[in-house]
This record gives C-alpha cells, sequence and structure tokens, in this order.
C-alpha cells in the first residue's frame, strides 16, 4: 500500500502516506459508527435467560451494520489481487476462514429474536453475498468510478483494524485469563498466516 502511495503521488516523502492515512482512519470510523451508532449495543453469550432475548428490530440493525464489513471483505479480496494475484489468494483464505464464526455470531443473534431456521439461512446467505457483490463491485464498476486499489486497500486495512483491534482482541483479552486456549489462539492465527503465506510463494512461484 505505501508502495502504490509512493508511486502514485511521484515522492519518497512522509507527506505522500498522510492521504492513505486519513482514508484508513475513515475505514475504522466507518465501522465504529454502523456498530455502535447504528446498530443498537447489545451482548450474545453471557445473557442466557428469555428476558434477556434481543429485539427482532436489534439484530436485524445489527446485521446490516456487520453487512458493511463484509461488504469491505469482498473489496479487500478484489483490492488484494489486483497488487499481487498471491496476495489475492492469501485475503481470500482470510476471509474465508472467517466466514465460518462470523456465520455462528450470525446466526446466534437471529436465534436470540426468537426466528427459526430459515431466517437463519436467509442472514448468513446475505453475508456472503455481500463478500461477494464487494468483490464484483470494486473489480467492474470501482475502477471506471476512480476507485482504484490505492484508495480502496487503506479504507478495507481500517476496517479490518477496527474489528481486530476493538472487537476480537478484547474478547481474547476478557476470556484468556480464564482459558489460556483462547489467548493462543492469537498465536496460532498470526502462524497460520505465515505458513499459508510462505506455502503459497514456494508452491506458484515453482
Amino acid at each position: 500500500m505505501i508502495e502504490l502511495w509512493l508511486k502514485k503521488t511521484n515522492s519518497q516523502t512522509a507527506e505522500a502516506l498522510i492521504f492513505p492515512m486519513i482514508l484508513l482512519l475513515i475505514g475504522y470510523l466507518l465501522t465504529q459508527f454502523f456498530e455502535h451508532t447504528i446498530a443498537p449495543h447489545f451482548h450474545l453469550g453471557e445473557e442466557v435467560h428469555a428476558e434477556y432475548l434481543i429485539s427482532t428490530s436489534s439484530a436485524y440493525t445489527a446485521i446490516g451494520g456487520l453487512l458493511i464489513h463484509t461488504f469491505f471483505d469482498g473489496v479487500s479480496i478484489a483490492a488484494a489481487a489486483q497488487v499481487d494475484y498471491k496476495v489475492g489468494i492469501l485475503v481470500f483464505i482470510a476471509v474465508f476462514l472467517h466466514k465460518f464464526p462470523e456465520g455462528f455470531t450470525i446466526a446466534s443473534m437471529v436465534l436470540a429474536a426468537g426466528k427459526g431456521r430459515k431466517e437463519v439461512l436467509i442472514a448468513t446467505s446475505l453475508v456472503g453475498l455481500t463478500t461477494v457483490l464487494g468483490v464484483l463491485i470494486f473489480y467492474f464498476i470501482g475502477a471506471n468510478i476512480g476507485l482504484t486499489v490505492a484508495y480502496a486497500l487503506p479504507i478495507a486495512c481500517g476496517v479490518t483494524i477496527y474489528v481486530a483491534a476493538s472487537d476480537l482482541i478484547p474478547e481474547v483479552n476478557h476470556h484468556g485469563g480464564k482459558r489460556p486456549l483462547v489467548s493462543m489462539s492469537v498465536f496460532a492465527g498470526v502462524a497460520l498466516f505465515f505458513v499459508i503465506h510462505y506455502t503459497l510463494r514456494r508452491v506458484l512461484e515453482s
């Protein structure tokens, strides 16, 4: 991403990176806005009694906020693939693995709102379709409206950093004290990333 902006501005100075850092901040704040301003604040997992079930509107609003994140998952895949197809494959694998816990989260919200399997299937399907939509819109439309990789990647990075720093790591810190395996899963995830990256380079370059 840094190299893209240095080439785009024909500059090697730090000032050339101010705008992409602003775009990264926009991506971060955009996710914050949809997740905590648009979607109501609620918790799942600890509140197991019937009186704590969330309302239908709360569940659907939260899912709508989550769809913003999944859309940028697709944008990340398409943008990364345009930079380097090996990076695109790596990002695709990361997003694919992320869809499993994401699907469980959405299913939990829908079930907590008192809905059935049909609604769960619709909601989880929307998540997958929104990711595909992000890929298609960026790949076929983004270039025509001036949304280049140099602009898309910083925004997508901001969205990803928000989810990791504000949602995932706090949950790991909350449960990691009593369950060391939860904390170790962070290191396992980083190790898995490097193993896949190394394997892809060896396979695709051979």
